[in-house]
């Protein structure tokens, strides 16, 4: 094709290039048809805009720059450059491209995710004018509207659709593109062969690129389904245009998740027939439960048949001998086809074998399975030489032991895979636990903030704090053997939060038939409440699962009964009726109760009274950070400012930063999160956050309000000034006032919160109250404190009598701006406390805090792993000596 650009649509172009004699890409794909490098450029009135590049190749660069340069007219320049993926095929010319002052403005500005600027920084290890595309952010060009949508997973986490609306077209990256080098450059002009062998390469590109991301696949084509697209611009293949539903049809085909059957695959080679032998065996064990089994010798099988029976199989048993310490190719082909995305805690895995010297072809099987993490519920079963009689009736129980765990059933101690503790590395003295992946749900609890997590494995994150898995211990697995409560009577909860869902879980756990009904002033299922500020910087967070605590099957599945948008008006508790009403259509019904939990939570104290709130907004739920972030885009505020300087005050300030504002804190003690950390601390945490461009007022008070006619607040004086300090949005992230109105109504006894014993009860019988509505021992509450007292609420309510609620010293930890803040027990100083503290370069801090030679408090400013040492440190009541050792 002549180095011209292909003219798309009116002022777009197609820049890219063509290399039609490629057959492998990227080391192990096979092209057949070669590939294009697809990139467009888009000429606006206020800008000219390029997106992607092409492939860092001196054979294409000519080529390329020569296309660009016969599409824009004399003195006409690239100002902005956009990479939807950061892969070198998109992004490879980038540094030539900038560099090239013919064609490119040396002020060019370069749009990507923020894991595309991360990774390209790395990639290219130049700094280069970045600026992060934010999902559904807008980019003005003159006369034509450039919008960006996250797509993370498709196939890279920094991957993004543009979308131009005026031009009915979006950019896709490498979603719905093929391996296919095509002259005529648009799909509407293949036909005949040529048009079969696109969509040959059209199936063969999405197997490996998408086929293990099938949920982000789906995701992906519902956010193309609510723009109006004439025209796909993909980055391989030829562009969409014309009629190209086939090529959605397919994708949303292809993408469906086929339900498992109890089906097992067996597939082996044998040498001598000893291996072939077990498996018969094997087989047998299997059938002898029911359980579909199919059996392959792989010498005269092709890979491809087994892995496509396996595609809807549950389990998969690959069975080779050891020659030269090693397995066979044949075994290790589908050993290798495995993949964790794909078959990772969902399919179950086995492996045997004869084996003469040695058995390192089973054991190397058995490690690629660990790598793959699947689902693992047997040892290895290796055989020396030929099985003897005993040995085939282990290989017969072998089956029957794998087609146990296919069906949930109890796996005999004898085959049940052994669990391994391995110590961390370092001097650490915490462990890391690895236990078999044989299906089996357990029970997990998060250190940092005490969330339970029911999982096969160790769970990467805590939703709740963003822990990673160091932060978890196992408490061991679920037993579906315990005494079930009897109780029958009628629950209410009012409220929709951690509180509430954590007592109707652990009602639940125990009582399968008691009435539960939640009623919640909230239109979203109950979310994890600490992460809510990641929706500043993330606006898809609310479309993850793992956001919410539970979701409609749950509630479904567990017959809990959810009223939203719904608010208690009146409670009588001498007939035991709830009155209540629909926040919409203001509809009233009551409901009779047994037991009644009061779990109302908390909400925002306002620092300022009698004056207009327009842009005056707490920061509590999901409903605040969504209307702060609507008001800032709309309003397209500049500058911020937030009231309160700990950890929420912390959390807002980072994510408005990361909405682009200028943001300023002011605390009104002397130093940030003077609760959690001491002097020096604090110090070096007001200097990270300084470093990041927030500016600190501590010892201040806003004081009095300027507004405008309208009633927006405009500015503020610091009490004992006059000086009126600008801004266009205050945030208040300080002190909660606890909920009580209506306990008060019902004569509940009260101080800050409604008082309760340690088993949450009130004041009134049959009554219970937990969380931050909740008052026990003057103990403030935090998301740990408020499970617990769900749970132990809800338990007392179904009268499990010998449930009480301990209270302990919890830890306190803050992730911003990619540094971990932990503080955790005493941090007092006075004459009674010992010190002992080490920093590195001013950024990172320890310090312990002793009383009688104990360790009693401990403060981390850097890594969480030295953080949970140091609670393990206080748990264990360590010594100054033996501290020494973890803080330096």
């Amino acid at each position: 094709m002549e180095t011209k650009a292909f003219e798309l649509k009116e002022n777009l172009y197609w820049v890219g290039g063509l290399d039609p004699d490629l057959r492998i890409f990227d080391i192990v794909m096979t092209t057949e048809f070669g590939t294009s490098y697809n990139a467009y450029l888009l000429k606006g009135k206020k800008a000219i805009v390029l997106i992607e590049t092409i492939k860092n190749k001196d054979k294409f660069l000519k080529k390329f720059v020569a296309r660009v340069k016969s599409a824009l007219k004399e003195n006409e320049k690239i100002t902005h450059i956009i990479l939807n993926h950061t892969e070198p095929d998109h992004s490879g010319q980038l540094l030539e491209l900038v560099q090239n002052k013919d064609i490119v403005d040396p002020k060019a500005k370069i749009y990507g995710t923020d894991q595309a600027i991360k990774y390209l920084t790395q990639i290219h290890n130049k700094p280069l004018n970045f600026i992060e595309a934010k999902d559904q952010e807008e980019l003005d060009i003159g006369g034509y509207t450039l919008k960006f949508y996250r797509a993370p997973f498709l196939h890279w986490p920094d991957t993004m659709f543009t979308y131009c609306p005026e031009l009915k077209t979006v950019f896709t990256c490498d979603f719905l593109g093929s391996h296919y080098s095509h002259d005529e450059i648009t799909f509407d002009t293949l036909e005949g062969k040529k048009l079969e062998n696109y969509w040959s390469s059209f199936w063969n590109y999405y197997v490996p690129i998408f086929g293990p991301y099938k949920p982000y696949v789906l995701k992906g084509l519902k956010t193309l389904k609510t723009l109006d697209v004439e025209m796909i611009c993909v980055s391989h293949g030829p562009v969409l245009n014309g009629d190209f539903s086939k090529q959605l049809e397919n994708y949303q085909v292809w993408s469906q998740e086929e339900a498992l059957k109890d089906k097992i695959i067996v597939a082996c080679v044998s040498a001598y027939g000893f291996t072939y032998e077990m498996a018969k065996q094997i087989v047998k064990g299997i059938e002898s439960k029911g359980v579909e089994v199919q059996l392959y010798d792989m010498v005269d099988t092709p890979k491809d048949k087994v892995l496509q029976e396996f595609g809807n199989a549950k389990g998969l048993i690959l069975g080779t001998p050891t020659i030269v310490g090693e397995a066979l190719p044949q075994i290790w082909d589908l050993a290798l086809a495995l993949n964790k995305v794909v078959h990772g805690n969902k399919r179950f895995c086995g492996c045997f074998g004869s084996y003469g010297w040695s058995g390192e072809g089973v054991q190397n099987i058995d490690q690629r399975f660990e790598q793959t993490k699947v689902l693992l519920p047997l040892e290895p079963l290796p055989i020396n030489f030929r099985a003897s009689e005993e040995d085939l009736i282990k290989c017969f129980k072998y089956g029957v032991n794998f087609a146990k765990a296919i069906l949930k059933e109890e796996i005999d101690d004898d085959f049940k895979r052994k669990e391994k503790t391995d110590q961390v590395m370092g001097k650490k003295k915490r462990k890391k636990i690895r236990v078999p992946r044989d299906g089996r749900v357990r029970k997990w609890k998060c250190i940092v903030c005490g969330e339970i997590v029911l999982s096969v494995q160790c769970p990467e994150i805590c939703n709740a704090c963003g822990a990673g898995e160091e932060a978890f211990v196992l408490l061991g697995i679920v037993d579906n053997n315990i005494v079930m409560n009897t109780y029958s009577g009628s629950i209410s909860i009012i409220g929709g939060g951690a509180t509430a869902i954590s007592a109707a879980k652990a009602i639940r756990e125990r009582n399968k038939t008691c009435k539960i009904t939640i009623f919640t002033m909230e239109k979203h299922w109950p979310y994890y409440r600490p992460i809510i500020t990641k929706y500043f910087s993330d606006q898809t967070i609310t479309e993850k699962s793992n956001f919410y605590l539970i979701n409609k099957e749950w509630a479904l599945e567990n017959k809990v009964d959810i009223h939203f948008e719904t608010q208690v008006v009146e409670i009588d508790k001498e007939k035991k009726v709830i009155k209540y009403s629909n926040i919409k259509d203001k509809e009233t019904n009551e409901i009779s109760y047994d037991k009644l939990i009061f779990a109302t939570g908390a909400g925002n104290f306002c620092p300022f009274r009698d004056v207009k709130k327009i842009n005056i907004m707490g920061i509590r739920d999901l409903d605040n950070v969504t209307q702060i972030t609507d008001y800032i885009k709309t309003n397209k505020v500049k500058k911020a400012t937030v009231i309160g300087g700990g950890l929420l005050g912390m959390e807002a300030a980072e994510g408005l930063i990361d909405l682009g504002l200028e943001v300023e804190i002011i605390e009104f003690a002397q130093r940030v999160m003077p609760r959690q950390l001491d002097s020096q601390g604090s110090s070096i945490l007001q200097k990270l956050l300084e470093s990041h461009g927030i500016t600190i007022k501590t010892g201040c008070l806003a004081h009095e309000l300027i507004q405008n006619e309208q009633g927006l607040t405009t500015g503020y004086k610091i009490k004992g000034s006059e000086q009126i300090h600008k801004t266009e949005l205050i945030v208040f992230a300080i002190g909660v006032r606890s909920r009580v109105d209506l306990a008060r109504q019902i004569g509940l006894e009260i101080n800050r919160g409604i008082k309760v014993n340690d088993k949450m009860e009130t004041s009134v019988q049959g009554i219970f109250a937990a969380g931050d509505c909740a008052e026990y021992d003057f103990q403030y509450q935090n998301w740990v404190s408020a499970i617990e007292q769900g749970k132990i609420a809800g338990l007392n309510a179904i009268e499990e009598k010998n449930s009480t609620y301990i209270r302990k010293s919890l830890p306190y930890s803050l992730n911003v701006f990619d540094t971990t803040v932990f503080s955790v027990g005493s941090i007092v100083e006075d004459k009674e406390i010992q010190t002992l503290s080490h920093t590195n370069n001013g950024s990172n801090y320890i310090k312990a805090f002793f009383k009688d030679e104990k360790i009693v408090g401990g403060i981390v400013i850097g890594k969480l792993e030295t953080g949970l040492e140091l609670k393990d440190a206080i748990e264990d009541a360590l010594s100054i000596k033996q501290v020494v050792s973890i803080i330096f």
